[in-house]
């Protein structure tokens, strides 16, 4: 007979707790970190790839803002086009050998990712594993970004080396004005 009850008590906790948890309602579903409710940007179309010109114009005003902030010997900058693939490399004489992975890396995950990589860092550091479910490498941290002109993704700059993020910004921007 105890045995019976303690089966009967059992059960019936066992569905309580079933139609408890139904009636739960369920979490709102995250949106993906390319959606701009995220803070990203919204995915760019594809244009003619970077061409060394422009690429040399946003190498010379992310360099002049490395030296405006006294980092330019410790520096280093990647330009990719969309694919990934290098177009224009630069190093200061104290930038860290490391650097030129690092950049090239930088700028290869903003363009290929069409996001900057310090968004990547953040939504990891929030907890968020979303980022390392891309297919391929991928580098999260500041100073990677991707270069859009009339809206259309023509590759990404990546930066090393103090004010990463800035430095990388203001390359960018010198192509847009």
């Amino acid at each position: 007979m105890n045995k019976t009850i303690l089966a009967a008590a059992s059960i019936f906790a066992l569905c309580a707790a079933t139609a408890a948890e139904a009636q739960r309602a369920p979490a709102p579903p995250r949106p993906p970190s390319n959606s701009p409710g995220n803070g990203a940007p919204p995915v760019a179309l594809h244009g003619v790839p970077i061409t060394t010109e422009q690429a040399e114009k946003v190498l010379e005003a992310a360099k002049a803002e490395a030296r405006r902030r006294g980092t330019y010997d410790t520096e280093a900058i990647a330009i990719v086009e969309p694919t990934g693939e290098l177009v224009l490399f630069w190093r200061g004489t104290q930038a860290q050998y490391s650097a030129f992975e690092w950049v090239i890396g930088k700028a290869r995950t903003s363009a290929r990712f069409q996001r900057t990589t310090k968004l990547l860092a953040d939504e990891l550091l929030g907890g968020s594993l979303h980022p390392l479910a891309y297919p391929g490498a991928m580098v999260a941290g500041a100073g990677g970004v991707p270069i859009v002109v009339d809206g259309k993704l023509i590759g990404g700059i990546g930066t090393t080396g103090g004010f990463d993020q800035i430095v990388a910004d203001v390359g960018v921007a010198a192509l847009n004005k």
